[in-house]
């Protein structure tokens, strides 16, 4: 089977709706609210969601697809957990060689019994085969193309932490056989920040510079002028560029930080054409912890809509909006969104802006965690 990648217009969208309590009620928190209604704006109508919340929310997230003219959409009902919003990322999106869409499921969770019953109404209700990666894999650090399938280090060390007898070769060749392209790993001892000042700033299993690919490599699905698919990567020099700054931590070692991104990029270069988005380490004062916790500003995190080369869109985050809420620097993020729009504006795309998600990027995440792609 295929993993699905960014390229052809979307069809079908996997979303996981969290749930809190106000009394008795069981409610969807305001902002996953505030960006899952943003986010189907954007889909529009034409597209099929297959949305997965509790009971108690189901009216709820009916009314904002009633708002966004989305009529072709299935409500399957399950207990989840409240953080659910990043569940999504426990599955990989595929097509089969009948170009159905599938779902493959992180094996770690095939025995559960809560999972077992998750996948059979997935099938049932809205038609979807459910199968089982061969390995404990996530989403987020995995990025599919027709030829080259893009896997972070960090998901081949955690594969080999869990299995002590098998080789890192096997697991590639095996990946291979399982994603039916060639694999390229991304990331590497070079890219550590193990032991060193960022340490407590940067999460993740230690082979990346970010925890997923996802949040610093965006596959465009358009070829360059040297005849590779344009791969934006975000890397700090591309942030000092633009604002002379590398982090806004103000503990940490910037020219570390940078140095961290090289390998992946030059990994990269090797069969895609590269070209430089901003990314940013920083920390806002959205709780006590600002001190402690530093979170990183993704511009890769974003929503591909690529028809055709000559009919794209994407949505791409927006965090200027959130600086007077937590503290941060608004001219420095209007700087790099504004450098951001004109890259995805020189590649052919409508560009259209999400509202300020800097709550999404304090949780480790970004607009592209919050959906799963299922079907182009």
């Amino acid at each position: 089977m295929k993993i699905i990648g960014s390229e052809g217009t979307i069809h079908s969208v996997l979303i996981f709706v969290p749930l809190t309590y106000s009394g008795t009620d069981s409610i969807v928190p305001s902002r996953f609210a505030r960006h899952f209604r943003n986010i189907l704006r954007w889909f529009g109508t034409g597209k099929r969601y297959v949305i997965i919340g509790s009971k108690g929310v189901r009216k709820e997230v009916i009314s904002w697809l009633v708002e966004s003219d989305c009529s072709n959409f299935v409500f399957i009902e399950a207990d989840l957990e409240p953080r659910a919003v990043w569940m999504q990322d426990r599955f990989i999106a595929f097509q089969n060689a009948s170009g159905e869409n599938a779902l493959a499921l992180d094996p770690r969770f095939a025995c559960a019994a809560q999972w077992r019953k998750l996948a059979s109404k997935i099938y049932s209700e809205a038609g979807i085969e459910i199968a089982y990666m061969p390995y404990s894999l996530e989403g987020g650090n995995i990025l599919g193309g027709r030829e080259i399938t893009l896997v972070g280090a960090d998901t081949i060390d955690r594969v080999l932490d869990q299995d002590k007898g098998i080789r890192r070769h096997k697991v590639i060749n095996n990946l291979e056989k399982f994603f039916e392209t060639e694999i390229q790993v991304i990331g590497g001892v070079r890219s550590s920040w193990i032991g060193s000042s960022l340490e407590r700033y940067i999460v993740g299993h230690g082979k990346q510079p970010v925890y997923h690919l996802d949040m610093y490599i965006t596959r465009t699905g358009k070829q360059g002028d040297s005849g590779k698919e344009i791969i934006l990567f975000g890397h700090p020099r591309k942030t000092f560029e633009l604002i002379r700054k590398k982090i806004e931590i103000q503990r940490g070692d910037g020219n570390l930080y940078e140095r961290l991104f090289n390998e992946s990029e030059y990994q990269l270069r090797e069969k895609f054409e590269v070209r430089n988005l901003p990314i940013l380490l920083t920390n806002g004062n959205l709780d006590s912890h600002r001190e402690s916790i530093g979170y990183t500003l993704s511009f890769n995190n974003c929503l591909l809509d690529v028809e055709s080369n000559d009919c794209a869109r994407v949505l791409i985050p927006r965090f200027s909006p959130d600086s007077f809420l937590y503290g941060t620097d608004r001219k420095n993020r209007v700087a790099l969104e504004s450098a951001v729009e004109d890259v995805w504006r020189n590649l052919g795309f409508k560009v259209d802006l999400t509202d300020g998600i800097e709550d999404l990027a304090y949780d480790h995440g970004g607009i592209n965690c919050m959906v799963k792609i299922i079907k182009r």
